[in-house]
């Protein structure tokens, strides 16, 4: 019986070479991959071995669950430590690997996509401490870069396998990558004895007996063949595949032709049958009405015998008929020129009493547009009696709206003249507290120089217009232009900090082609950016207030000082105009 071989590189050929005498052997697939194709461990398990799987790829477990029920698959890596693993999953390959560059050599090279996932890991020797119990005749090891690692977490002194066939080649590649591991199985007491392009075969010191079974490459004496799976078959495979779909479709088509030609056939007998059966019919029925028509064409003699006798006493009835008939012509002309005269009578007497309907006719109509149009004054008239009453019921809640509106204006009067008084005290005391400002101001102006500023705080104890004015100076090296005045004006009475306008002259285009400079700046805006920064902020503020207390009462107070002098101004506007929109409704009585 040959052997058929399913491994992609007739690993198990050379295995089943060496351990063909055993029976009901075991072994141990890791990377274990799909249970048929380029599979190591097929050829084994149909002669009656069995053996462990282990495999991190779901797609790949399902499978070997599915089609070797009775083994044992482990979806885990194997790996020197025991834990979890980033994994690179390479669906519907077997190139699903642990290693990040080999990963991404495969997405650049073959534009494979992978997806990183965490696995569960084991050393060897916990995965295979409760599960092997006696020999291990081969153990696979194909985990894409991963070796090393394998083989670290591996306890060669209870887990012995008679064979280990390790991938040495770098993954895709037909590049060695076998020198940073083999040390490991070197110092594990195990000989070098094969290496087919692809894998490095060993052989435990304790079975020197399988070395001479590596001596050659699989050949013809080895009694084995190729499966349908096999990737060197596939081109072969596919042509004949083709050329055994082409006779299929071939024959499918001589088929449906034969099978419509067939149908085409019993449609024409059926439609012959068809024609047949109507002209049997057809010549029964001719049959039949030539018998009838026979026996018509007796009755039909018979009848005109009768006729023509029938025809000789008519004759003579004619003749007295049509005397007879003459004078009754001569009577009805008497008669006719009787009726034309009483009709003449007649037209007259209905031309008469036509006449006399339409007239009564017209004067129906007449009479009933009358009572409509005295029906319509009716209802006009009660409809003005309503509208009259509603409207005197509607002057009479005017007139109680507007003794309303009335006690409304008094006391809106009165409130009025209330915040007048409150408005004229918050004047004079927002005066009095201005002039103390100013009174200080120019206490702390008289050792500040009367020129251009050229420190920070000198710029801030600046007020308004003379602020924005210097501001430009400091900024731009310029007088301010009306729009901008304006602009900065408005800022600084919505309560806009300072030095947030300073800030944002200094960095607009113009002032940074400028690059002008001011003592002081640099260090004042560095506390005010970190004085709200979180842990650190409350530090920075309380130095920034400790240094700048004065310089903050500067930039903060004159700026809501306006504010509020700009609120009062709006309010008191507001309710004049309130009031002034109150009294003219009034006047005109339009409310």
């Amino acid at each position: 019986m040959s052997f058929v071989s399913f491994a992609q590189n007739f690993e198990d050929v050379m295995l089943w070479r060496a351990l063909k005498h055993v029976q009901n052997g075991f072994y141990i697939d890791i990377g274990a991959q799909h249970p048929v194709i380029d599979s190591v461990s097929k050829a084994f398990y149909d002669k009656g071995w069995h053996g462990i799987h282990i495999e991190p790829v779901p797609e790949f477990v399902a499978l070997l669950r599915n089609a070797r029920p009775d083994e044992t698959v482990l979806q885990i890596a194997l790996s020197d430590h025991n834990g979890l693993l980033d994994f690179h999953i390479i669906p519907g390959t077997g190139l699903s690997t642990a290693i990040d560059w080999i990963a991404e050599s495969h997405f650049n090279e073959l534009g494979f996509h992978s997806q990183k996932v965490q696995v569960p890991t084991l050393t060897l020797q916990s995965a295979m401490s409760t599960l092997v119990e006696n020999d291990v005749h081969w153990m696979k090891i194909d985990v894409e870069g991963f070796e090393k690692q394998v083989l670290s977490g591996w306890d060669y002194t209870s887990l012995r396998p008679w064979i280990i066939v390790i991938e040495a080649t770098v993954p895709h590649s037909s590049k060695i990558n076998f020198a940073h591991w083999e040390p490991l199985l070197i110092a594990a007491d195990y000989l070098f004895a094969y290496f087919d392009g692809l894998n490095r075969f060993y052989v435990a010191k304790e079975h020197p007996e399988l070395m001479d079974a590596f001596i050659s490459p699989p050949n013809i004496f080895d009694q084995w063949q190729l499966t349908e799976n096999s990737s060197l078959c596939h081109e072969l495979v596919s042509a004949y595949k083709v050329k055994i779909n082409t006779l299929l479709e071939q024959t499918t088509n001589e088929l449906n032709f034969a099978k419509e030609y067939q149908a085409q056939l019993q449609n024409h007998t059926q439609s012959l049958q068809q024609e047949k059966d109507a002209l049997v019919q057809e010549i029964g029925i001719q049959k039949e009405y030539l018998a009838h028509h026979q026996v018509f064409v007796q009755n039909l003699q018979n009848e005109l015998n009768s006729v023509n006798q029938k025809l000789g006493s008519l004759n003579e009835e004619l003749i007295a008929t049509k005397e007879h008939h003459r004078e009754e012509q001569v009577r009805a002309q008497n008669l006719q020129s009787e009726v034309n005269r009483a009709n003449q009578k007649l037209g007259a007497l209905s031309d008469g009493l036509i006449a006399e309907k339409e007239y009564r006719r017209k004067e129906q109509a007449h009479t009933q547009n009358l009572q409509n149009e005295l029906n319509s004054a009716n209802q006009k008239l009660a409809s003005l009696s309503d509208e009259l009453i509603e409207e005197k019921e509607q002057r009479r809640k005017e007139q109680a709206h507007i003794q309303k509106l009335q006690n409304e204006l008094n006391s809106a009067n009165q409130k009025l003249d209330s915040l007048n008084d409150e408005l004229i005290e918050e004047k004079e005391r927002r005066r009095k507290e201005q002039k103390h400002i100013q009174t200080s101001q120019q206490n702390h102006m008289a050792h500040v120089s009367t020129k251009n500023p050229t420190h920070i705080k000198s710029l801030l104890y600046r007020q308004g217009e003379d602020f924005i004015y210097h501001a430009y100076l400091y900024g731009l090296n310029r007088e301010p232009d009306p729009e901008g005045m304006q602009y900065f004006l408005e800022q600084l009475v919505a309560g806009r900090d300072k030095i947030l306008i300073l800030r944002d002259l200094i960095n607009s285009p113009e002032g940074r082609s400028k690059k002008t400079r001011v003592k002081g700046f640099n260090k004042a805006w560095f506390f005010y950016k970190r004085r709200n920064w979180p842990v650190i902020g409350p530090y920075f503020r309380t130095v920034y207030e400790k240094q700048n207390s004065k310089i903050r009462q500067q930039i903060l107070f004159p700026n809501n000082t306006s504010k509020v002098e700009f609120e009062l101004d709006h309010l008191s506007e507001h309710e004049r105009h309130v009031f002034y929109q109150f009294k003219k409704c009034l006047d005109v009585g339009a409310c």
